[in-house]
């Protein structure tokens, strides 16, 4: 089974210094090192959200959850090799998956995208599925590519040393998206 769990950066009234004392210490030399308030609101409340969905799913204690990393960076729950997770953040948006299996998320704001990128990092196929598109459905499609390589790349806990162009999404069509 997998659970999903989202906070709206617009929802937060505000917050105080007790947070601090539901995450960890990697999390928090990560937040000391984002310059931009946002960056480590985002990188806080990523933690707090997901040690939120270990409490409700799997009854997991704050003492009980201990993170590492890989050597790519993806972080994990030691001696729970039964729970997987991933994380994102973007703009207004902290979001949490978590599950029985490996799994990749991603969240993105659509925002004008130029499409001299979408041909060099995407592959020939979908560069000419975003050709094919009307202009309006051209950004969605953009984002849509965009959101499901980047969660393939986070699924398999490599992250972007998989170059995008590397590998092409066969059904695109038949891939439904939140959006």
């Amino acid at each position: 089974m997998v659970f999903q769990y989202a906070i709206n950066m617009e929802d937060i009234v505000s917050l105080d210094g007790g947070f601090l004392n539901l995450i960890s210490n990697g999390r928090k030399k990560k937040i000391s090192r984002f310059y931009f308030m946002k960056d480590k609101i985002h990188c806080l409340l990523a933690e707090v959200l997901l040690r939120y969905a270990l409490w409700t799913h799997y009854n997991l204690e704050a003492e009980q959850i201990k993170f590492r990393c890989t050597d790519y960076g993806k972080p994990y729950l030691v001696d729970k090799n039964y729970i997987y997770f991933n994380l994102s953040h973007s703009c207004d948006w902290v979001m949490c998956v978590l599950g029985d299996r490996p799994l990749g998320i991603d969240v993105e704001k659509l925002k004008r995208k130029d499409l001299y990128l979408a041909k060099s990092i995407y592959s020939q196929e979908e560069y000419q599925y975003l050709l094919n598109q009307s202009q309006e459905k051209m950004l969605k499609s953009f984002f849509k590519i965009w959101t499901l390589k980047e969660s393939y790349v986070k699924y398999k806990g490599q992250g972007l040393s998989i170059p995008f162009d590397s590998f092409f999404l066969e059904s695109i069509k038949k891939i439904y998206t939140y959006m």
